[in-house]
């Protein structure tokens, strides 16, 4: 079986309401599962710039990274174009992202729905146990002043 690296990017979108910190959330079209934004990282692009555009492509938001969180590290199972299967190791490298603009309105069409959720709540919808680990550092980085 053919094995493949791919680098990914992605960040935890965050805006402050009366109530306190929401995060933004998207549901693949793959099937009924909120995930963070994230995605391959492009030739001459850094990880940062990577994290941004697929936030703004995903969510339809634009933001402004306050710090570096943690990769998370999976492996999975696809076909090639020719119908071999391979095996892809995949690290995302994920980025607490301060919105600054836009609108869940204007996501791309990989994405099924995007939706602002409280920031407790996020955690228990998120399918990857990954990526709530990844919003847990999120949610200790604003609680010690990330956010500033």
């Amino acid at each position: 079986m053919d094995r493949q690296l791919e680098i990914s990017s992605g960040g935890v979108v965050f805006r402050r309401d009366e109530s306190g910190f929401e995060v933004a959330l998207t549901q693949t079209t793959r099937g009924p599962m909120w995930c963070l934004p994230k995605g391959r990282v492009e030739p001459e692009e850094t990880l940062e710039q990577a994290a941004l555009r697929e936030v703004r492509e995903e969510t339809g938001l634009v933001g402004e990274i306050r710090c570096k969180l943690r990769p998370i590290e999976y492996s999975y199972q696809a076909r090639s174009d020719e119908g071999r299967r391979r095996a892809v190791d995949k690290t995302v490298h994920f980025f607490l992202v301060e919105f600054q603009g836009g609108s869940v309105e204007d996501h791309d069409h990989e994405v099924a729905d995007v939706r602002w959720f409280p920031l407790h709540v996020a955690g228990r919808l998120l399918h990857h146990a990954g990526e709530r680990d990844v919003l847990a550092l999120a949610k200790r980085a604003l609680e010690n002043g990330h956010s500033d």
